[in-house]
């Protein structure tokens, strides 16, 4: 059976909604590099970075603004493969 651990705000790894990959989340400082502090309508602003394919999420008040949806589990090993196709 494949693992799959959905996106989690601060998990330090889960699989990405943008590859799929299960990998390690680099949580990026964004009160550190910005000079608005990272704060949109009074809303804390966080990024979290791939390992695995360096693409980002973005994370609004704890909740994953971007990418809009994550991806679905993938399908159990044992379904037959035209199963396994949709």
């Amino acid at each position: 059976m494949v693992h799959y651990t959905p996106p989690s705000f601060q998990a330090s790894a889960f699989n990405c909604p943008l590859c799929g990959a299960h990998s390690k989340q680099i949580w990026l400082d964004v009160k550190r590099h910005y000079p608005a502090g990272g704060v949109i309508g009074g809303k804390e602003l966080t990024i979290a970075q791939c390992t695995h394919c360096n693409k980002l999420t973005f994370w609004l008040d704890r909740a994953m603004l971007a990418p809009a949806s994550e991806s679905v589990p993938f399908p159990n090993p044992d379904q037959h493969d035209e199963i396994k196709q949709d």
